[in-house]
């Protein structure tokens, strides 16, 4: 399951934020490396297509369906929360029917 969909209710989408990225001579806020040492396993995060900001938190092995993208992270706290992210109604069994907002993040 995903969710990325605009930042602001009435801002931006994913997409015109990662076209503000190339306007501005960059590659974009993705990054193409892959490792075979970073999986798309359980609880790992990885970067939506398109080239956006967006992102998202495997809830399965998806390693798979993934093969040759980036794994970048790893939710290593509040599993609870993403476990219960499993029961949220979605549209397609993919994107959730409402917006799912992320209140605080630690990175290390």
């Amino acid at each position: 399951k995903a969710a990325p969909l605009p930042y602001h209710q009435h801002g931006p989408t994913a997409l015109e934020l990662g076209k503000a990225f190339t306007d501005a001579g960059l590659n974009g806020p993705t990054f193409k490396e892959h490792s075979d040492y970073f999986p798309h396993k359980m609880y790992t995060l990885g970067f939506a297509g398109g080239n956006s900001p967006s992102f998202y938190i495997n809830t399965d092995d998806n390693t798979k369906i993934h093969q040759g993208e980036s794994a970048f992270g790893q939710v290593t706290e509040g599993l609870n929360t993403i476990d219960r992210l499993l029961n949220y109604p979605t549209q397609n069994g993919l994107w959730f029917k409402e917006r799912i907002g992320i209140k605080s993040v630690r990175v290390l």
